[in-house]
This record gives C-alpha cells, structure tokens and sequence, in this order.
C-alpha cells in the first residue's frame, strides 16, 4: 500500500477514522463529567463522584443529566463512528477474496451494516430517551459485534494473509463480551468496546502489509 495516506482506499481511511474518533470523543465525554452530581428529586435519587469505568456504563457518558456538558461529545461520536463503519465494512473485505469462506465474510459485511445501523441509534437514542429505545439498541449492537466477531475469527483462521493472532484475539475479545452480556459489568462493556477496536486495528495492519 501506498505510504501516502491520501491514496489510500477509503475502506482503510474509515476505519482508522473510527479509531481515532473513539480516542478523542470519549475522552472529551469523560474530561467533561461532573466531579459531583446530586438529585434527591421524589422520583429519582442519585449521588455520584468522578467517572468511573468500574461503576458507570458507557453510555452514562451521552446521559444529558448525568453528563450536561460531555453528552453530546459522547452521542454525535458514536453517530459518526457508525458512520464510518459502513465504508470500513463495505470495502475491507475486498482485501481477502482469496479467503477459503467467502460467504461468511459476506455475512459479516451485513452484520457490519446492522452493527453500525445499531450504534448509530445508540447516538441518537441517549440514556434519556423514551424506554426501551437506548436499551433495545445496545443490546442489538452487542449480540451483533458477538456474532460478527465470531464468524470473521473463525474465516480468517484459515486465511494465510493473517496470523493465528488474529483469530485468537479475536475469539478472546468474544469472551469478554459474553460476559458482559451475562452480567451487565460495566467495566466489561469497556473491555468488550476497546477490544472490538483491538480487532478492527489488527484487519487494518494486515491489510497494510498485504497491500505494501
């Protein structure tokens, strides 16, 4: 591949984007969250310090009462990033057609156009919409990314173009997200999100090599 990145395929280009994007809005999200927030209103309660991975889920970040200044860093950055994952699904598997199953990287592309369909209503349906729109979405992406991670592990397994790693990273990163799935911690939807990037940064430094 060309070292000149303006030459490179946008499939490539979106995918570090989508990297590059959760590395700056979250963060800002973060940064953004009251050192101390109190409600004792009749109908909800809740008393809260800094941010913490251990005990607040993600999505509290795009949370417009817990979070006022920060959520919509955290909501317009998952719409984006979804955006950029249509590109990044649509064109990255043109990089393997020599792959020994092509119709289950097929079925990831689709399962990638729905992941991103999810996240995107993720953004828009914040924690403070009408229930069960924030919920139901989430739990679409995170069965989806579950699934599309297992088949693209399992295909690339037998692929020459990647190493064993690859798959086995893969497959490390599922077990993360069943538990997550299996006890709602909240530190395991991060370990779960930033592993899933892992993977996403493991095709595309393949495909770097491939194409050099």
């Amino acid at each position: 591949m060309d070292l000149n990145p303006l030459k490179w395929p946008i499939s490539y280009l979106a995918g570090i984007l989508m990297i590059v994007l959760f590395s700056i809005f979250i963060p800002i999200a973060i940064a953004l969250w009251p050192s101390f927030n109190i409600n004792l209103g009749p109908l909800h309660y809740w008393i809260m310090g800094p941010y913490s991975m251990v005990d607040n889920y993600m999505s509290d970040l795009g949370n417009y009462i817990f979070n006022p200044k920060g959520a919509d860093f955290f909501n317009y950055g998952l719409i984006i990033i979804g955006i950029a994952m249509i590109p990044f699904f649509f064109g990255i598997s043109q990089f393997w057609e020599e792959n020994p199953h092509p119709q289950i990287l097929k079925l990831t592309r689709v399962l990638g156009f729905a992941s991103a369909f999810a996240l995107i209503m993720i953004g828009t349906f914040s924690e403070n919409a009408p229930e069960p729109l924030h919920g139901l979405w989430s739990a679409i992406f995170f069965q989806l990314i579950l699934i599309l991670m297992g088949l693209a592990s399992y295909a690339l397994w037998d692929d020459d173009n990647f190493m064993k790693i690859t798959s086995i990273y893969g497959f490390g990163a599922i077990v993360f997200n069943i538990f997550f799935l299996m006890t709602g911690s909240p530190l395991m939807e991060w370990i779960t999100v930033i592993t899933a990037l892992g993977f996403v940064a493991l095709l595309l430094y393949y495909v770097f090599k491939m194409e050099s």
